[in-house]
């Protein structure tokens, strides 16, 4: 179960307005009551909910990608077979880039984690985004990894 704003204010004894500010790092608060609360944000491994930020800013922070099909390789025939699939359940599909600097990688993670997504599906062949996994599972969101191993796939290329 994810832990929320409130679990952690009330742990802290604090108010959930100032474990809000204190994570946005406000002037408002102080350094010491910052640590605190990112040091428990971290330890929790706490990510905040961007509904109520979205609807208050009237913007989602995603970007829609349409596109009318790709069939060229294994990866884009899973993500087109999710992307027929997701609306026929009622889902919307989030579409994020795995690639080879870790920055860009945790920031993706970060993202699906705040949207909340029920699952994820990952497709790469780096072996990149093993060690972010269990962050779901913590979650108990489940995760499809559709990849070849590296060294297996190395056999192929030769």
């Amino acid at each position: 179960m994810a832990t929320t704003l409130k679990q952690l204010a009330a742990e802290l004894h604090l108010s959930p307005a100032t474990v809000s500010l204190a994570l946005r790092n406000s002037p408002l608060i102080a350094e010491k009551t910052k640590e605190k609360v990112c040091a428990l944000a971290e330890k929790r491994n706490y990510i905040k909910s961007n509904l109520g930020v979205a609807l208050q800013a009237g913007k989602s922070r995603i970007i829609g990608y349409l596109i009318d099909g790709i069939t060229n390789t294994f990866y884009n025939e899973v993500l087109q077979g999710a992307g027929d699939m997701a609306p026929q359940l009622d889902y919307g599909l989030l579409i994020g880039w795995a690639g080879s600097n870790d920055r860009i990688n945790e920031q993706q993670i970060r993202l699906m984690l705040e949207k909340d997504v029920d699952a994820l599906i990952v497709s790469e062949h780096n072996n990149r985004i093993s060690k972010y996994l269990d962050r779901f599972a913590s979650r108990r969101k489940p995760v499809v990894y559709c990849t070849v191993p590296v060294k297996l796939r190395d056999h192929f290329l030769q």
